[in-house]
């Protein structure tokens, strides 16, 4: 996530939060405050993210957004023991927590069979620092579904493009090597 892409997610944040104060019947002010003290988005660093194989794979991106939901909790708890109205105390709090949910919603990616068969065979070309081509991952794809007695990989390059566009994956020239960290196995 570039400065602009973070400055894009910033933003959509912000729209949610106040559509969800307004559904919560509470003040606007509140998300703002949310958004202001107690969100952070950071554009991407050198760190990679990583892809989880397993029977539900996804692409993890947490480094791009920091809530810090203890230091919210806290001081919503001072501010409503101050002014004694506990009932408003708990529609800030869910407030927070619908946060929380909707920010794992952007951040997870969930992969599909395709798309983890391709980054599987990847990683098992080591493809973090160096390129591999498209034939080869395409062979190693078909290996695999093989070995694996799986269904092979019908939509290879649709499949490639839904990882790049997750940038899970870089290419160049026909090549293409992993953007992300793999941990687990399909």
């Amino acid at each position: 996530m570039n400065r602009k892409e973070a400055e894009k997610l910033d933003q959509k944040i912000r729209e949610y939060l106040i559509n969800m104060s307004h559904d919560l019947k509470i003040q606007e002010d509140m998300a703002s405050l949310i958004a202001d003290k107690y969100l952070e988005i950071i554009p991407d660093t050198l760190e990679k993210n990583i892809v989880f194989l397993n029977k539900d794979s996804y692409s993890l991106k947490p480094g791009n957004i920091k809530l810090n939901m203890k230091c919210f909790v806290m001081a919503a708890i001072e501010f409503f023991a101050s002014i004694s109205n506990p009932k408003s105390l708990f529609s800030y709090i869910q407030l927070a927590l619908l946060i929380i949910i909707f920010v794992g919603k952007i951040e997870i990616k969930k992969l599909n069979k395709e798309c983890s068969v391709i980054v599987f065979a990847l990683h098992q070309f080591s493809a973090y620092d160096f390129y591999v081509s498209e034939e080869q991952i395409k062979e190693k794809v078909d290996k695999i579904c093989e070995e694996k007695e799986m269904d092979f990989v019908t939509n290879f390059t649709e499949s490639l493009n839904q990882l790049y566009e997750m940038r899970v994956i870089k290419m160049e020239n026909g090549r293409i090597a992993l953007n992300e960290s793999v941990w687990g196995e399909i």
